[in-house]
């Protein structure tokens, strides 16, 4: 049954602990649409210190969901990409780069057809 995320959702935590603001750029919803209240949205910024969270959904129970976005800012651009495909499996990924190391952590949320993943963003 749906609710106001959806037969399936996933959705991404990003805490900054770095000393520096990132810019949100080029937010896509590649299959599925942002959660209200969580969509990533052109030119956001992401405070330092601070975290922000972001989430895809779909009322298609076999539905995939898949999105992107790039954090801009203090080193090379970060592209972060979350995705929980039809048979259930789900990731998130960002690479980091010379100045920044971001390490994913999945969340339980107990629900197979809702994960999330926390990300960190550290000095290198």
């Amino acid at each position: 049954m749906a609710n106001a995320e959806g037969f399936r959702s996933i959705k991404i935590f990003v805490s900054n602990m770095v000393e520096a603001d990132f810019s949100i750029a080029a937010p896509e919803a590649l299959s599925g649409r942002w959660i209200s209240g969580m969509e990533a949205k052109q030119g956001e910024v992401l405070k330092e210190y601070s975290a922000g969270h972001w989430g895809l959904k779909t009322d298609d129970p076999n539905s995939a969901l898949s999105g992107q976005f790039a954090l801009i800012g203090y080193g090379d651009p970060m592209t972060v990409t979350f995705f929980l495909n039809e048979q259930g499996l789900s990731g998130a990924s960002c690479p980091g780069n010379s100045e920044v190391v971001v390490i994913i952590h999945p969340v339980e949320t107990g629900e197979h057809s809702h994960p999330a993943f926390a990300f960190t963003l550290s000095e290198a």
